[in-house]
């Protein structure tokens, strides 16, 4: 059951405080990383399962200290002594999805992690986080699937600076924040003076690591039936080509094909001027080139192995 890095008794005493709600919540999730680090996970799998609620609990409420520490104390103070336990507590979000995905494919906890994302997506915070933001949300996005809300729709589409966001949901008065104004999210770390500067082109850098995280976060999660695997990322495939597609490749025809391809000379036309995701088009054609590359590999050595 338990890793090498830490003793049985160790791990233990971990379990057990992690779930003790009289103790405070910065102990708790250091327990709890204590545990996550040392548990294999069909153990792991199977602690979560039972204990959900609790350790999203923890999560939560490690995540809302944090940020009140942050408004408290002032950017810099904080970045240095509670930066961990940000980091700490996304590391649990991230057990959480890639160990429990049939949990939150029904939308448990929907509202918390909206607003949570929300923050953590904002483009005034530093690239490192924004950049684990959306990897955490990618798998959130996929696990929940066709059940997912419009607002969810509308991160995804927010994920890559540059592209239009689509409007908010419309929200009645009535049902809205009971009368309260409902504030706009504001950035969790913005960055700092000493904060390494950004990637001059934001929109290819974003585009990239979203094409990456499209690919490379599915195989994380732990599903019950394998088969939702090659679904996730078809869903992930089909919202990319809905929300990014249109504005990366405006006169894209979704009519040919390769397999029929049209053999008719084109008309001529008039130069269509510099594209404003120029960078993003070279993006997505070398995204698919590679893995065109891989898989004609993976092929050849199949029928080099096949004595062929």
């Amino acid at each position: 059951m338990f890793k090498k890095n830490a003793t049985s008794s160790d791990v233990k005493k971990s379990l057990s405080k992690c779930l003790d709600s009289k103790r405070d919540t910065p102990t708790r999730l250091r327990h709890l990383r204590t545990v996550l680090d040392n548990t294999d996970v069909v153990e792991l799998k199977s602690f979560l399962d039972v204990n959900f609620s609790p350790v999203f609990h923890i999560f939560y409420e490690a995540f809302i200290t944090f940020e009140g520490n942050l408004k408290q104390k002032g950017t810099f103070a904080v970045q240095k002594s509670h930066k961990e336990d940000l980091e700490c507590s996304l590391f649990v979000l991230d057990r959480l999805l890639c160990l429990l995905p049939e949990r939150f494919e029904k939308r448990w906890q929907c509202n918390a992690l909206t607003h949570i994302f929300k923050k953590i997506l904002h483009p005034g915070n530093i690239v490192r986080l924004r950049r684990d933001a959306m990897r955490l949300f990618i798998i959130w996005y996929m696990i929940v699937g066709d059940n997912r809300t419009p607002e969810m729709d509308r991160m995804f589409a927010s994920l890559v600076p540059g592209f239009p966001t689509p409007p908010p949901a419309s929200v009645s008065p009535d049902l809205g924040c009971g009368g309260i104004t409902c504030l706009e999210p504001s950035p969790v770390i913005p960055p700092s003076s000493t904060e390494k500067t950004p990637p001059d082109d934001l929109s290819s850098y974003f585009l990239r690591t979203l094409l990456d995280y499209m690919v490379t976060q599915v195989r994380r999660v732990e599903w019950q039936e394998r088969t939702q695997q090659p679904r996730a990322f078809s869903y992930l495939f089909t919202m990319f080509r809905m929300w990014y597609m249109p504005h990366i490749f405006p006169n894209f025809n979704a009519a040919n094909t390769l397999y029929k391809p049209n053999l008719e000379l084109p008309e001529l036309r008039s130069s269509p001027g510099v594209s404003p995701y120029g960078t993003c088009q070279v993006a997505v054609v070398e995204w698919v080139c590679k893995f065109v590359v891989a898989t004609s590999q993976r092929s050849g050595q199949s029928v080099s192995s096949a004595g062929v």
